[in-house]
């Protein structure tokens, strides 16, 4: 054999393994490469619903804040003087009604009685201490808030302790 056609068998067959060699080096790389973007695309959506949960958090501590003059007053106790201060602040506002119960208006154990003012329901509480609608001043009422299916303040209901 001669010895030209010897280095050439050995340069083909080098030339075929550094050939597979870099054929296995590309599927190594393409498979990483899918790897890579399965990934990414799992962290994609993934941060795409943690957004929109931030988001939900963010419109309902908004929608709090806007109606922060009224939510303030949930599981918040306050004097009766405040309970009048209330019901003389959101006297002209249609939306929400203030409702409260006296030791003396409410009705049995469910206690489903009380005085409401605002909406255009009632007028301003009556100073006349006989009334069982009287709102005592120096009283202790606790707050609650109602809100309607959209999350907006209907009623403010304060209970006396």
């Amino acid at each position: 054999m001669n010895k030209d056609n010897m280095n050439t068998d050995r340069f083909a067959a080098r030339n075929r393994i550094e050939i597979s060699v870099k054929g296995l080096m590309l599927a190594v790389v393409v498979v990483i490469a899918c790897i890579l973007s399965a990934i990414s695309l799992y962290m994609v959506n993934r941060g795409k619903s943690s957004i929109n949960s931030g988001n939900n958090q963010y419109s309902a501590m908004m929608s709090d804040f806007t109606e922060l003059d009224k939510t303030m007053y949930d599981g918040l106790e306050v004097s009766g003087d405040e309970v009048l201060n209330v019901i003389a602040s959101l006297k002209n506002d249609e939306a929400v009604k203030v409702t409260v119960k006296t030791l003396e208006n409410q009705n049995g154990s469910d206690k489903s009685e009380g005085s409401s003012y605002g909406c255009g329901i009632g007028g301003d509480p009556t100073n006349v201490k006989s009334n069982p609608n009287y709102i005592n001043p120096s009283a202790s009422f606790k707050g609650s808030v109602e809100k309607n299916e959209n999350g907006i303040v209907t009623t403010i209901l304060f209970v006396q302790q």
